[in-house]
């Protein structure tokens, strides 16, 4: 087994973690169907967290080249799936019978920490695109100001920011994937 797949078993490890609790939220979520508000911003969240999941570990083919002879090689390329598995598990609500549940509040408190996390993650992978030099010089500045848009959900509870960065954040990962991260 090479280094390479020895990390990549790792990365697709934690990736199916944040997989499965996303999938878990929305199971949760058909279960207790009538005693949940539904939110539009959680739903579109959620599908675009997974899908970044996806693209995620679809470039992670892009470090195979990578010796990996050091350990803060592995370091920087572990850091980002571990961010988000965080995200995934922070996103999945605790619902239980009998509660009426607001989806929309809770998409609301927990973007508190969501959502910078999630600008420490396009920051962290940024850093791992640096350290193992894969990345072109455009990435890191794409990289720096998705942060900083994606981060400052955090800071605002007003919808109409929270669905317009959304609806960017959805064209970033529908450019990914239909036209690949060059």
């Amino acid at each position: 087994m090479t280094r390479f797949e020895f990390n990549s078993v790792f990365v697709a490890i934690l990736l199916a973690f944040a997989v499965s609790e996303i999938l878990v939220s929305w199971g949760r979520l058909i279960r207790h169907r009538g005693e949940v508000r539904p939110s539009g911003l959680y739903l579109g969240f959620s599908v675009l967290l997974l899908l970044f999941l996806v693209l995620h570990w679809q470039g992670f083919w892009a470090y195979r080249t990578v010796p990996f002879d050091h350990g803060l090689q592995s370091i920087v390329i572990l850091l980002p799936p571990l961010v988000i598995a965080l995200i995934a598990f922070i996103l999945t609500p605790d619902i239980t019978r009998g509660d009426q549940f607001d989806l929309e509040a809770y998409y609301f408190e927990v973007s508190r920490w969501v959502f910078p996390l999630m600008g420490l993650t396009w920051v962290l992978a940024s850093v791992s695109d640096m350290v193992l030099d894969i990345a072109d010089t455009e990435h890191p500045v794409f990289y720096l100001v998705s942060a900083v848009i994606t981060g400052s959900l955090g800071f605002t509870q007003e919808r109409r920011v929270h669905a317009t960065v959304l609806g960017l954040l959805w064209l970033v990962a529908l450019g990914f994937l239909f036209f690949g991260a060059t």
